[in-house]
């Protein structure tokens, strides 16, 4: 899952790890705003499988995700 980052070019470690030459057989769902379409293309001219989610944002993702339930995301995290 890839939230809230638009993999801009100038960041090239991301892109180089996220998009690189080698080969990963995970999934990867994209939120990103206005982004989420032209990083979804970017990791489909890599081979990757990917796509966007129903929701553009990441807060209307994680309602969503606890909406549905996943335990991951009805965690509580206390602040210290």
């Amino acid at each position: 899952m890839i939230c809230g980052y638009s993999l801009p070019l100038v960041d090239e470690r991301a892109c180089r790890l996220l998009l690189g030459a080698e080969p990963y057989s995970g999934h990867v769902d994209v939120c990103c705003g206005d982004e989420t379409g032209s990083i979804v293309e970017r990791f489909k001219a890599r081979g990757r499988d990917a796509q966007a989610t129903d929701q553009k944002y990441f807060g209307e993702w994680v309602k969503a995700q606890a909406r549905m339930g996943i335990p991951e995301v009805n965690t509580r995290f206390s602040a210290s």
